[in-house]
C-alpha cells in the first residue's frame, strides 16, 4: 500500500508538472491579441503532428452520459488518464496510466452521490489505481502489477490474470495525430479562429457539426469504444463540436517554428427517441505535448527487468 502511495504520488506530481507549463499556453489572451482566419495555421499544426517522431505526452479523456427516462436520471462516466514518452517509428513508448468509470442515479438512496459523480469527472487526479506501462515494440506491452506477497513485479500483458478486466484490453496511446483526427481538423481549417498572443498561438473552432455526423463517428470512435454513432445515429438530435488548439513559437535551432503545444477537443451529443428517453453525452478529449522530436531514446524503466530470447 505504501508503494502504491508512493507511486500515486509520483504520478500526479509528474502531471502538475506539465499541466502548470501547459497553462501558459492555455491562458486567457492579452488585450493585445489580434483576431484573423487561423486556416493556415492549422494546417502547420496538422503537418508538424504527422511529422512528429516522438515526443512527451499527457492525455486525458473523460466521457459524461447522462439519460433521462420518464423523469428519473442515470449517469454513466469514464475517465482515462496516461503520461509517458512515445516514439512512433518503430513504436516504443513508456508511460503511467489510470482508468477508472461507474454510474449513478437519482433513484439512489443518497441523492448527494449522484452529484458527487457528477462533480468528479474530468478532474486531474481522478482514479486511485496508477499502472506502470513499457511497450518495446509495436503488439508487445508489459505492466507492473502487485503480486498476493505485495511484491511488485512487471509481467507481460497478455500473461496477466486479475479481477480488474477493465486493464486487460489497454490499447496504445492515441494522443491526437490519428490521420481521422488531423482530418477532423482540416475539415474546419477555414473556420478556425487565431489569436495571437506573445509566443503563442490559439486556435479555436465551435459549430454544429450533425451534417457530418459519419465523419464525427469516425472520429469518435479513434478515441473511445462507443456505439453512440452506429446503434444511437437515428436518434441523434444535435452534434456540437469544440476544438481548441494551440502551438509555440520556438526558435531553439536559429529558425522559428510553430510547435504543437495542446489540443482540447469537446464533443456534444443529444439524442432522443419516440419514447421519450433522452441522453446528453460530453465526451472530453485533452492532450499536452512537450518535447516533440526531442527524445533520443524512449528507454524501459529502470525496474525493468524482463529478458526475453
Amino acid at each position: 500500500m505504501k508503494h502504491k502511495r508512493k507511486l500515486l504520488v509520483f504520478f500526479l506530481s509528474l502531471l502538475a508538472c506539465l499541466f502548470l507549463s501547459a497553462c501558459q499556453s492555455a491562458k486567457t489572451p492579452s488585450k493585445d491579441t489580434t483576431q484573423d482566419s487561423g486556416s493556415k495555421d492549422v494546417k502547420t499544426y496538422i503537418q508538424a503532428m504527422r511529422d512528429a517522431k516522438n515526443m512527451e505526452y499527457v492525455s486525458k479523456i473523460y466521457r459524461k452520459n447522462l439519460l433521462e427516462v420518464k423523469g428519473s436520471q442515470s449517469l454513466m462516466y469514464e475517465t482515462t488518464l496516461r503520461h509517458g514518452k512515445i516514439q512512433f517509428d518503430p513504436q516504443v513508448y513508456n508511460e503511467f496510466y489510470t482508468k477508472d468509470g461507474g454510474n449513478g442515479s437519482t433513484t439512489d438512496s443518497d441523492s448527494d452521490h449522484f452529484r458527487s459523480l457528477a462533480n468528479k469527472i474530468g478532474s486531474t487526479g481522478y482514479g486511485d489505481t496508477i499502472v506502470r506501462l513499457y511497450s518495446p515494440e509495436k503488439g508487445v506491452l508489459y505492466k507492473k502489477i502487485k503480486k498476493g506477497d505485495d511484491s511488485w513485479t512487471w509481467d507481460r500483458v497478455e500473461e496477466v490474470i486479475e479481477p480488474a478486466l477493465k486493464y486487460q484490453n489497454i490499447k496504445d496511446p492515441e494522443v491526437g495525430r490519428h490521420e481521422l483526427i488531423l482530418k477532423l481538423y482540416e475539415k474546419y481549417a477555414d473556420r478556425f479562429k487565431k489569436t495571437i498572443d506573445g509566443q503563442y498561438i490559439y486556435l479555436e473552432f465551435k459549430g454544429d457539426v450533425k451534417k457530418d455526423i459519419d465523419q464525427i463517428g469516425e472520429f469518435q470512435n479513434t478515441l473511445l469504444d462507443s456505439e453512440l454513432y452506429t446503434k444511437g445515429k437515428n436518434e441523434i438530435q444535435s452534434v456540437k463540436l469544440h476544438i481548441y488548439l494551440s502551438m509555440k513559437k520556438d526558435s531553439s535551432n536559429k529558425e522559428e517554428k510553430l510547435v504543437p503545444s495542446e489540443a482540447r477537443i469537446q464533443l456534444d451529443t443529444k439524442l432522443k427517441n419516440d419514447k421519450g428517453r433522452t441522453v446528453n453525452n460530453e465526451d472530453h478529449f485533452e492532450f499536452t505535448y512537450r518535447d516533440i522530436n526531442q527524445i533520443k531514446e524512449v528507454k524501459a524503466p529502470q525496474d525493468f527487468n524482463i529478458v526475453e530470447n
